[in-house]
């Protein structure tokens, strides 16, 4: 019963540290996502504002948000490939901790199994690829080696 205790413990463990990675990556996201429509708001607040005031016309608007895109879009992209650096990161601590645990019963190689004697037979099989259809394979019966 203790090693079914300790693996429940181990598992519990586990989806609480799975669900504070989860929570955290998706506020992460959410902020990352504020941020960027944020700053777009902020580029279309003062561009129209100029627009208005006849500084800018709406075309140089227009293409200056579609470069603007080209900039953050990579930042955005950056922020994200931290995220899964951070996610590889938790991974592979956690493949650590599984190959850093003793191996069961100390044994480190394979176990000696008594050798197997007998044959292995098919006796008359049957087979079709549905209750309604005819079938496919009738009265096989072969010895396997």
């Amino acid at each position: 019963m203790g090693f079914y205790n300790a693996g429940k413990k181990s598992l519990v463990t586990n989806y609480k540290k799975a669900f504070r990675c989860k929570k955290s990556s998706v506020i992460a996201s959410q902020i990352i996502t504020l941020v960027n429509k944020i700053t777009t708001s902020i580029l279309l607040w003062f561009g129209v504002k100029a627009v208005m005031q006849g500084q800018l016309s709406p075309g140089e608007l227009i293409a200056f948000n579609m470069l603007s895109a080209h900039v953050t879009q990579p930042i955005l992209r950056l922020a994200q490939v931290w995220q899964d650096f951070q996610h590889t990161l938790i991974a592979l601590k956690r493949v650590g901790d599984i190959l850093d645990e003793p191996t069961e019963f100390g044994q480190t190689g394979l176990t000696n199994t008594a050798s197997l004697e007998g044959n292995i037979e098919f006796n008359h099989i049957r087979f079709r690829y549905a209750s309604d259809m005819p079938e496919v394979l009738q009265n096989i019966s072969t010895p396997l080696a």
